[in-house]
């Protein structure tokens, strides 16, 4: 199987979507992934243009999307992470429902093994017998910090209204800019775009988009150079207001 590293967060999102639409409606369409991620389905093509490429999804455009071996192994271990981080957070800590599947989904991704077991037998532990689970909650309340508010977002007790928006360098459009906020990639292609130029705090501009949505072109620094779309994927940016 592929190594997974070569995946970011957003590409391991996709292949985990066509995995839930197809063991919902079969099979998975564009129009589909779309409506799920809450994307253009503009996105979504050039997106399993790129897993296709990497051998993820099988997907040719107008045609249904399904995944390969390597893509199905990866999208279930993400679905099932998924699964049991919604269920502690729901059961053990009495979160909401819909906050408890989009904390569930932004940390999916970060589990290493070990404390993906570690969770799932503590899910199942506290299943077996609704005594553990009331003895766990119990000890939890007991034991909570008590320098930690109740809102969810620590910015509210800071003041801070208007939130920056932090979305990967293709979430900008033609003509957008935004402040380069972080490089998420390995250290050998961080050092590569740090000779490119590309480093955090500066100003960035999509000049150009091929056709078919890759590569793109970006101004930063007085000049122009092209990325690919999976190269942009791992810039995050601050986007200009």
């Amino acid at each position: 199987m592929k190594k997974k590293q070569d995946l970011s967060s957003a590409m391991e999102d996709y292949l985990e979507a066509v995995f839930d639409i197809e063991k919902r409606n079969s099979v998975a369409r564009v129009k589909d992934i779309a409506d799920r991620l809450k994307v253009k389905r503009s996105s979504v093509s050039v997106m399993l243009q790129l897993l296709n490429e990497k051998g993820y999804v099988y997907y040719s455009p107008y045609s249904i999307v399904s995944l390969t071996h390597a893509g199905r192994t990866i999208a279930e271990c993400i679905h099932n992470r998924h699964k049991v981080l919604k269920e502690l957070f729901i059961k053990l800590f009495e979160i909401g429902e819909e906050d408890a599947d989009k904390c569930a989904c932004k940390m999916e991704h970060g589990m290493i093994s070990p404390l993906y077991a570690g969770m799932a037998g503590l899910l199942a532990f506290i299943e077996k017998n609704k005594g553990n689970l009331d003895t766990l909650k119990k000890g939890i309340a007991e034991n909570k910090p008590t320098d930690v508010c109740e809102k969810k977002d620590c910015r509210e007790c800071a003041g801070t209204d208007k939130k920056p928006l932090i979305i990967s360098l293709n979430g900008l459009k033609k003509n957008e800019t935004g402040i380069i906020y972080k490089i998420i990639e390995d250290e050998a292609i961080a050092k590569r775009f740090i000779e490119m130029g590309i480093t955090d705090g500066q100003k960035v501009k999509i000049s150009k988009v091929a056709p078919l949505g890759d590569p793109i072109e970006i101004e930063i620094r007085n000049y122009r150079l092209s990325l690919r779309r999976n190269e942009a994927e791992s810039i995050l940016v601050e986007k200009a207001e």
